[in-house]
């Protein structure tokens, strides 16, 4: 396991020790010490991380950005959220991605976009044209995205006919692919991704109206394999939905006939319908989130007729409740994405050409269920510092009854420190600090 560990004082050195642990909060005991020393570099707040910070749980607030009209397209809607659901946030480049377009058929000078929000610049960039675009085809982005920040790939699953995902590096700026699904015979649209790193894969729930609809997959990133994890479940004839939750590491899929579970042992459990409607056939989304703090799913109806509602899901007592409205969105699309680094969820909504950055921070939840046996302790913690503000950190993974749902990373300052102080909770081995 690895952690990069940001943002610290230059030419300061730094002590760590790791500890583990599970759904329940039982804490493994700590690794051993280890110690390095940055070199040299400003370091300053961002427009993103200073906004987070500032939010009081249960509140919105407006996030303004550069260049945000890279959003906007020529097509029947002007934008190229229309229709989109969801988005990717990597926490090690701290980026935003998505991938969609407007209603652009026969318009063949327009094609799929690729936007990416940096929070180091607070800018919006128009990317080159993924290699498997069709120019003149309509390709909206319906809960296509799925990131693994383990290893930098950002998912997302290919225009229609597509029975594969495009996988962009995100260092290198380079795509390449899964390999083909041969499980699937259908593959026109509407398939809900996410990557689920438990499972060391990303989910692929498929809806649409031929054959695989309710078929669940996963394709293993390691050995670029498909497999299935269950066919024939009651889905929608239409988009489907797939968000993993870094908190109760599962992944909730479906839509508005049913939604279900998925647990890291490939468990599916059905939850019944939503109590809202996430599409209702007018061609406004509505979308499901997950709150990274308290791990609770939030939900938003479509925008179609009146302002969409919002709605939490908890998922120990599996139970929903309604938490307001968004007045003033109706008929607006909106993507989505949880931001782990710093607890809130970002929203992306457009009404034609005008085009806004929302953060949502939510309350807290209920605990997880009871569990009382801690992490096994993780070994071999060792540091290298990279460059005046980083130190990376690495170690081996900890194991755990029920399942490791992250680490603890404690840092000291100054050489013979002894006082520790949490800086960081990596939900892999590794930290760049």
């Amino acid at each position: 396991n690895s952690y990069s560990d940001t943002g610290l004082s230059a030419n300061t050195s730094y002590t760590y020790r790791v500890r583990a642990t599970d759904a329940a909060g039982n804490l493994s005991g700590y690794s051993s010490i280890a110690s390095a020393t940055t070199q040299t570099a400003p370091t300053g707040g961002t427009a993103l991380g200073n906004l987070a910070a500032s939010m009081a749980p249960g509140t919105w607030a407006e996030l303004t950005t550069n260049n945000i009209g890279v959003l906007n397209q020529n097509g029947t809607d002007g934008n190229i959220i229309t229709y989109g659901d969801d988005a990717a946030w990597d926490p090690v480049s701290r980026k935003f991605f998505y991938i969609g377009n407007d209603h652009i058929d026969s318009v063949i000078t327009e094609t799929n976009r690729f936007v990416i929000y940096a929070e180091s610049t607070n800018s919006w960039t128009n990317m080159p044209t993924p290699p498997w675009s069709n120019p003149g085809g309509t390709d909206h982005g319906n809960d296509h995205h799925g990131i693994n920040p383990a290893t930098g790939i950002m998912y997302r699953r290919e225009w229609k006919d597509g029975d594969r995902s495009g996988m962009y590096h995100i260092s290198s700026d380079t795509w390449t692919y899964t390999s083909h699904n041969t499980l699937l015979t259908y593959s026109q649209c509407c398939a809900g991704t996410d990557f689920f790193p438990e499972m060391g894969g990303l989910i692929w729930a498929q809806g649409g109206q031929g054959a695989n609809v309710g078929d669940v997959f996963l394709y293993t990133e390691s050995t670029d394999t498909w497999s299935v994890i269950q066919r024939g479940l009651p889905m929608a004839d239409y988009t489907n939905l797939a968000v993993y939750n870094p908190v109760y590491k599962i992944v909730l899929f479906g839509r508005d006939l049913a939604l279900y579970k998925l647990t890291q042992t490939g468990t599916i459990t059905s939850i019944g319908a939503p109590p809202f409607n996430i599409y209702t056939g007018s061609g406004w989304n509505g979308n499901i989130s997950v709150d990274p703090v308290s791990g609770e799913y939030i939900g938003m109806s479509s925008s179609d007729t009146s302002a969409p509602t919002l709605w939490a899901y908890n998922v120990p007592s599996n139970a929903w409740r309604q938490l307001g409205t968004r007045a003033g969105w109706v008929n607006h699309s909106a993507i989505q994405t949880p931001i782990p680094t710093y607890g809130v969820i970002m929203y992306v909504t457009c009404r034609a050409t005008d085009c806004h950055v929302w953060l949502y921070k939510h309350a807290a939840s209920s605990p997880p269920p009871s569990d009382t046996q801690a992490p096994t302790t993780p070994t071999n913690l060792s540091t290298t510092a990279i460059s005046s503000s980083q130190i990376n950190l690495s170690w081996t993974q900890s194991t755990d009854n029920v399942g490791v749902t992250g680490y603890r990373v404690e840092r000291c300052s100054g050489s013979g420190c002894s006082t520790f102080t949490q800086v960081a909770t990596p939900s892999t081995n590794s930290y760049s600090d």
